[in-house]
């Protein structure tokens, strides 16, 4: 079990990624992903940010992980307008949540 967030909801892996069998079980997704994403064009920032959405985000050690929005944080510029501050997401991998700035918010693959 990854995480309880209430006695109906709770998060847990249940298989391996075919990206972990390939490299080991500990090392094989995060090995992948960094693989992936240091290619500055596969970072592709999320144009249409809403909760519940999959993403990739580069936390603030520089890692980047799976994560799911779970808050969006807005902030008025003047004349009525919002404009998107910060994002609170649930890190699928590690179970954690952490804020992030829309900028280090990247669209994820499929295939992940």
């Amino acid at each position: 079990m990854l995480r309880v967030e209430t006695p109906v909801m709770f998060w847990v892996r249940l298989t391996q990624q075919q990206d972990e069998r390939r490299f080991g079980s500990d090392d094989g997704l995060p090995l992948a992903l960094a693989r992936f994403y240091s290619n500055p064009e596969a970072r592709k920032v999320v144009k249409m940010v809403e909760s519940g959405l999959f993403v990739a985000v580069e936390g603030s050690d520089g890692i980047v992980r799976r994560a799911q929005v779970q808050v969006l944080v807005f902030k008025q510029i003047g004349g009525g307008k919002q404009e998107l501050e910060r994002l609170e997401v649930f890190t699928v991998d590690e179970g954690q949540l952490e804020v992030v700035a829309p900028q280090e918010v990247y669209e994820l693959p499929e295939r992940w």
